[in-house]
């Protein structure tokens, strides 16, 4: 085993640990599916948009695990843009911007709270696990080396 396969395992590994932890939030979005809609403070009521988020974002999370498995994980460039189309913007703009927080201390000291803040910077974890699973086989995936449809390369 090269240090180039190892480098791509590690990355794909990477890349499903980030999914996986996005994988709560969405089963607390599908997990609305009983109510239609939500009632606002003045009386009205407002679609639940929540539940087809989750389905989206589940969607997404499969579509990218299985891209991970079987084409990043050989060093392709186009399961490396898939990923990295689904990383900013999927992940980024649904899963972390909405929750940025303005001090990066807070971050530190969600991850060892138990509330749902910790959940959330969980998200911003993941996301920065996600840069670094793409970062990481940079070199093999856009090398000028051109790998045969024959080749066992996995």
């Amino acid at each position: 085993m090269t240090a180039s396969d190892v480098r791509l395992k590690l990355a794909s590994l990477g890349m499903t640990v980030s999914f996986c932890a996005a994988v709560p939030f969405s089963v607390r979005l599908i997990g609305t599916w009983r109510q239609r809609f939500f009632a606002l403070t003045d009386g009205s009521e407002v679609s639940n948009y929540m539940l087809p988020m989750g389905l989206a974002s589940m969607a997404l999370i499969c579509c990218g695990v299985i891209v991970t498995w079987t084409g990043f994980r050989r060093g392709l460039k186009s399961a490396w843009f898939l990923l990295f189309l689904i990383a900013w913007i999927f992940y980024f703009p649904v899963l972390v911007l909405p929750y940025v927080p303005a001090d990066w201390k807070a971050v530190f000291e969600a991850v060892l709270s138990s509330s749902m803040a910790r959940e959330v910077s969980l998200q911003l974890v993941g996301f920065l696990f996600m840069l670094g699973a793409l970062a990481l086989p940079l070199k093999e995936v856009f090398s000028k080396r051109i790998w045969d449809s024959g080749s066992t390369r996995m």
